[in-house]
């Protein structure tokens, strides 16, 4: 399994932060490759040129940041088809909490995201603590609490910045994209016939705790940010 880290080069933000979260990442074993994310002022025209549409003509508002969050997630999953074999995908922001089992491949089918719980909750941090550690993956159709959201292809999870894919999950998500148009990179990642997302607790990843108050995420987010965050 290889594992990549999207990180920006033009934001001083993305990199700072993925060198930290790189950093961490090898105190668990985990070498994680830098990819160099995806600028948004660059992605209406590689989107031409991939063919590809969005589900709706002003996703999340037409966000620059949001195109090329997308982009990034895309082209590693292309390369996760094309290397045939599973990736671990990080954003910038993911910092590792614990080591992956040693089995992990053999846990889950499709996808596997690796923070169980809600980033955006006031109440993340105390529930974070607060884990069991005995690892227990259950399936998304399986949720009665955070992530069992919906949109017209399926169900998903908020938050695309730690998780496993493997090439066949990878190739169907983007057979996805090319058929009904693509979606923000955490929609994407939704339930379909033919794959499952899987969550995993306790989480062995968490957004890094600078971005989870909702006044940084804001400032400091280039999804939401990215004109005041990068060059």
């Amino acid at each position: 399994m290889r594992t990549r880290i999207i990180v920006l080069q033009s934001s001083e933000i993305s990199r700072s932060m993925g060198a930290k979260c790189i950093a961490r990442a090898k105190e668990f074993g985990i070498e994680a490759e830098i990819f160099p994310g995806i600028h948004g002022k660059d992605a209406h025209q590689i989107l031409h040129d991939l063919g590809l549409r969005q589900y709706k003509s002003k996703m999340k508002g037409g966000r620059l940041g949001v195109l090329g969050c997308f982009l990034s997630h895309y082209f590693l999953w292309t390369e996760c088809v094309e290397n045939n074999d599973p990736f671990m995908i990080l954003e910038h922001d993911a910092w590792m909490l614990r080591p992956l089992p040693e089995n992990v491949l053999d846990l889950f089918p499709d996808v596997l995201k690796l923070d169980s719980l809600d980033p955006y909750s006031k109440t993340y941090n105390k529930k974070l603590s607060e884990q069991n550690e005995e690892i227990t993956i259950w399936s998304l159709h399986d949720r009665e609490v955070h992530g069992k959201l919906e949109h017209s292809r399926g169900l998903y999870s908020m938050g695309g910045y730690g998780y496993i894919i493997k090439p066949h999950a990878a190739a169907h998500i983007i057979e996805q994209c090319n058929m009904y148009g693509f979606r923000p990179a955490d929609h994407q990642l939704h339930t379909t016939d033919e794959i499952d997302i899987h969550h995993i607790s306790p989480s062995i990843v968490r957004i890094h705790e600078d971005y989870h108050d909702l006044r940084a995420m804001k400032t400091m987010s280039l999804t939401r940010n990215l004109e005041a965050n990068s060059s």
